[in-house]
C-alpha cells in the first residue's frame, strides 16, 4: 500500500531560508527527514527525490539555556589578559543566541538584544584596534552580522541603535582592513607592525588566532555590509569624518582606538591620513572584497595546516622528569584520521621560544574560523564548489582532530615548558558553545554525519 502525504510549502524570508524551521518539519511516521517539502512516499520504489538545499542547524537546546544564563560580554582595553574583554576563552554565548534565534527558537530573543544593547553602550563595545583582539570581537560582531536577518529581533533595536551598529562594524572593518592591507606602511617597510592603537603585539602572518581574528572581522563585516558597500565604505573612508561618528554614537572604545594617535602624538599609532591609504585599495597578499571564498580559504589552509600525530614529533617532547608534553594524554592508539592534513597548525606550531603544540592556541584558531564560516554562510556568501570543498575536508578531520584530543585530555607544550592538561570539560572555556556552533548548526549544512 502506498502511503501519500503532502506537506504544505512555507514561502520563507531570505533571512530565514538557511535554516530549518520547525513549521517545516514532516509529521512522524512519514519517512521524511531534514525540513523538505512536498509529495513524498515511503514506497522504496519511488524514485528519489532531490536532497533539499543545505540549511544551516540550531544550537542544542542545553547550550542555549547555558548561553541565556552566561555573563554579558563586555570590551574594554583595560580588562586584564590583553584581550580587552571578560570573555576571552569563555566566550561563544552570544554568537550561540544569534543563530538560535536564526533558527527560529525564541528563547533566546531577550537576552540577544540585552546583549546587542550592552555592547552599544559606550566603555562596553569594541575596540577595533585590528590586533589580537579581534578574535574575540568576532562573538559580537558575528552576532550582529546574523541578528540582522532575524527581523523579529532586528526591529526591536530602535533605528539610532542600528545606526550604532552600522558604525561599531565599520570601526571593526577599517580596524583589521588597516592591520592587514597590501598598503599598510608597516607592511610595506618590512619591519615591525603596530595596530590602530599603536599596539606592537601584530602581524598579519602571525598564527591562526591573529590571522582569523583579523581576516575574519573583515569577512563578517564584508557579510554584515554586503560586498558592493564594504568595499565603498573601504575606498571612500574619510578618518576624520568617521571620528566624529564614533564620538556622536558614544563608542568610547573605538573612539579612542581610532584617536590614539591624536591623543598620542609619540606613539607608534598610525595618523589618520595613513589609515586611508592603506583601506581606500585594500587588497590582503593581493586578496580583495570581491574573492570573499579565496581570503576565507587563504585564512582557513593555514589554521588547518597540520597533518593529524598524537603530539609533536609523534610523541610529544620529553621532560626533564620523564613526562611527555605537548601529545594527546590518552588515546593516541585511536585516534582518527592519523597522518592525514587537516589537524589546526597550533598543534605542530612555534612561539618565542621554539615548538609549540597547544589545543589552547589550536582552539583559538578553530572558534574565530568557525564563527566566520558559519557568518558567510548565513548571509548567502559562502558558495558551494571547489574552493569550499577543500576547506570543509580540511574542517572535517581538524575538528574531530580537536575534540578528540580535548576529550582525551592535551599535554599543553608552550614556551618551552608543560602547562597542564586541557580538556573539553574545562569550566574556564566555552567550549559547549563553540562545539555546538559546529555539531548542530554548521556541521548539518555541510552534510558531514559523524558529529565531533
Amino acid at each position: 500500500m502506498r502511503v501519500r502525504t503532502v506537506l504544505t510549502v512555507c514561502t520563507l524570508t531570505a533571512a530565514t531560508a538557511l535554516v530549518a524551521p520547525s513549521a517545516l518539519a514532516a509529521p512522524a511516521g512519514t519517512g521524511v527527514t531534514g525540513g523538505s517539502a512536498g509529495v513524498v512516499s515511503t514506497d522504496a520504489a519511488t524514485p528519489a527525490k532531490a536532497k533539499p538545499a543545505p540549511r544551516l542547524g540550531r544550537p542544542a537546546a542545553d547550550v542555549v539555556a547555558a548561553a541565556r544564563q552566561a555573563p554579558l560580554v563586555r570590551y574594554a582595553r583595560g580588562l586584564p589578559g590583553g584581550a580587552y574583554t571578560n570573555a576571552g576563552n569563555s566566550g561563544g554565548g552570544a554568537i550561540t543566541l544569534a543563530f538560535a534565534a536564526l533558527a527560529g527558537d525564541h528563547s533566546a530573543d531577550t537576552r540577544l538584544l540585552q546583549q546587542a544593547r550592552y555592547t552599544l553602550t559606550g566603555g562596553n563595545d569594541i575596540a577595533a584596534n585590528g590586533g589580537y583582539p579581534a578574535q574575540h570581537e568576532l562573538q559580537v560582531t558575528g552576532m550582529f552580522a546574523t541578528a540582522k536577518l532575524v527581523p523579529r529581533v532586528w526591529n526591536r533595536l530602535r533605528p539610532a541603535e542600528r545606526a550604532r551598529v552600522d558604525t561599531l562594524m565599520e570601526a571593526s572593518l577599517i580596524g583589521s582592513a588597516f592591520t592587514t592591507s597590501d598598503q599598510n606602511p608597516f607592511v610595506l617597510s618590512g619591519g615591525q607592525q603596530y595596530t590602530m592603537d599603536g599596539d606592537g603585539n601584530v602581524n598579519r602572518d602571525w598564527n591562526p588566532n591573529y590571522r582569523e581574528g583579523m581576516g575574519g572581522s573583515i569577512l563578517v563585516a564584508t557579510a554584515y555590509f554586503g560586498v558592493d558597500r564594504a568595499r565603498e565604505i573601504l575606498r571612500t573612508y574619510d578618518h576624520d569624518a568617521f571620528v566624529a561618528r564614533l564620538a556622536a554614537d558614544g563608542l568610547t572604545n573605538a573612539y579612542g582606538t581610532f584617536t590614539w594617535k591624536a591623543a598620542h602624538p609619540d606613539s607608534a599609532a598610525p595618523t589618520g591620513a595613513q589609515i586611508e591609504s592603506a583601506v581606500h585599495n585594500w587588497s590582503l597578499h593581493g586578496i580583495t572584497l570581491d574573492q570573499v571564498m579565496d581570503l576565507d580559504a587563504q585564512l582557513s589552509e593555514n589554521t588547518y595546516g597540520g597533518t593529524v600525530e598524537c603530539g609533536l614529533n609523534g610523541t610529544g617532547i620529553l621532560m626533564p622528569d620523564g613526562t611527555y608534553a605537548g601529545v594527546i594524554d590518552s588515546g593516541c592508539e585511536d585516534l582518527p584520521n592519523l597522518g592525514r592534513p587537516g589537524m589546526l597548525l597550533e598543534f605542530t606550531s612555534v612561539d618565542a621560544e621554539g615548538q609549540r603544540s597547544s589545543a589552547d592556541y589550536a582552539y583559538g584558531g578553530y572558534k574565530p574560523n568557525l564563527i566566520t564560516q558559519a557568518v558567510l554562510i548565513a548571509n548567502g556568501l559562502w558558495e558551494p564548489g571547489p574552493t569550499a570543498d577543500r576547506i570543509v575536508a580540511l574542517m572535517s578531520v581538524g575538528v574531530t582532530d580537536l575534540w578528540y584530543k580535548l576529550d582525551h585530555g592535551y599535554r599543553e607544550y608552550s614556551h618551552a615548558r608543560f602547562s597542564g592538561i586541557l580538556r573539553s570539560d574545562d569550566p574556564d572555556f566555552g567550549f559547549v558553545y563553540l562545539r555546538s556552533l559546529w555539531n548542530d548548526v554548521v556541521r548539518p549544512y555541510h552534510r558531514i554525519q559523524q558529529p565531533s
